[in-house]
């Protein structure tokens, strides 16, 4: 992705008058430095479980083969999850205006169409981002982690075993690391912000958008290859995610300075 990709999709999304006064991509390698860490911890941590569920059931022959199946779909997903997580933000671009912020990812279509004007823009879908929807998205990976937690717990106090405690902790905190930071909290002004999905020209883009005077809070934290984790979030709109960008001061300083009207 070049950077007149990005330039036909932002033309395409900004308003009559409306001016660009900072944008950021993200740092490729710090995004994918930070998924690996937590990957081997949590990789780490099943394999210990897997083996204390062994120690302890080593009379079942079906035990082997279930946890052989397990671990190999989790490192492919693991696997998938370092090659395009890293991909996407590499096709993504943070940009403040004086009356929005926004994150644009942006990808080609398979066949390239020629003469691609930013006014061939088109709307295709628009996603839901109301409470009970996100409450009832959330409702299931929520219910099955504490179903999950309270099964261990309660195995492990009938006959505790230590590679299953030491495992399932790991696997936990390599799980819940990556949610912490990227401030994936089960509450309401934590949900991803409203997505819009168009085309314009020979590009799809998935935008998050919303105006300056929505903007509630500004939070941020350092992270890998001196790269910053912003977060933006609205008053009624939920939260733009902004990872890895290579410095923060100017946005910090643009969003404090540019009127809100």
């Amino acid at each position: 992705m070049n950077d007149q990709d990005f330039d036909l999709a932002l033309r395409a999304e900004l308003e009559p008058a409306e001016h660009v006064v900072w944008r950021a991509q993200p740092n490729t390698d710090a995004v994918r430095g930070s998924l690996l860490s937590f990957s081997v911890l949590w990789l780490s941590g099943l394999f210990m479980l897997g083996v204390g569920v062994l120690r302890t059931s080593s009379d079942d022959p079906h035990i082997l083969g279930g946890l052989i199946v397990l671990l190999g779909i989790v490192a492919v997903a693991g696997s998938l999850e370092l090659i395009f997580i890293p991909r996407r933000a590499g096709r993504t671009i943070y940009v403040l205006t004086d009356r929005r912020i926004l994150s644009l990812c942006v990808t080609r279509r398979m066949f390239k169409q020629e003469n691609a004007s930013y006014r061939d823009k088109e709307v295709l879908r628009v996603s839901k981002n109301s409470v009970p929807f996100f409450y009832l998205s959330n409702l299931p990976s929520q219910v099955m982690f504490f179903v999950l937690s309270y099964d261990v717990v309660t195995a492990l106090t009938r006959s505790f075993d230590a590679f299953i405690a030491i495992g399932f902790a790991m696997t936990m905190l390599g799980w819940l690391q990556p949610w912490l930071q990227d401030m994936r909290i089960p509450i309401p002004k934590y949900r991803d912000a409203q997505r819009t999905f168009y085309s314009v020209g020979d590009l799809f883009v998935f935008l998050e958008s919303f105006r300056l005077e929505e903007i509630a809070e500004f939070v941020y934290r350092k992270g890998r290859e001196n790269a910053f984790n912003a977060f933006v979030i609205s008053k009624s709109s939920g939260c733009i995610r902004m990872r890895a960008i290579p410095e923060i001061k100017p946005v910090e300083l643009a969003i404090a300075q540019v009127p809100k009207s």
